[in-house]
């Protein structure tokens, strides 16, 4: 469940890069020219939102896409390589593997009074 975590964290914080990106280009270039990289940021953003989402709620399909998205990003040395790695080896593995299994009662598995005097 920490790997899910820890993906979902490097998503949003992905997602937060690129919202920041689309406002620099705003404001540096103004709205009607930087019209084709803001489709292109808001494209990457919500593609991180939502993995985002999907691996705070341990989604097979989020680990996927963010195993693709870290291969990806291998390309881009250094920063992109560093993160890629990091989506890589948090999203190797399955995350439902992690999930401790508790049941609702404290007394579960224990001989209640009936059973133990062979009532």
């Amino acid at each position: 469940m920490e790997q899910a975590s820890n993906t979902q964290r490097a998503h949003t914080a992905l997602f937060v890069m690129y919202a920041g990106l689309a406002g620099l280009c705003v404001w540096g270039l103004g709205a009607e020219r930087a019209a084709p990289v803001l489709v292109l940021l808001g494209a990457m953003g919500a593609l991180h939102l939502a993995v985002s989402i999907g691996a705070g709620a341990q989604k097979d399909w989020a680990r996927v896409i963010s195993l693709g998205m870290g291969y990806l990003m291998l390309v881009g040395f250094p920063i992109g390589t560093i993160i890629g790695l990091h989506l890589i080896a948090n999203a190797k593995t399955d995350w439902r593997l992690e999930r401790p299994r508790y049941s609702g009662s404290l007394t579960d598995g224990w001989p209640v009074r009936g059973e133990a005097e062979g009532a």
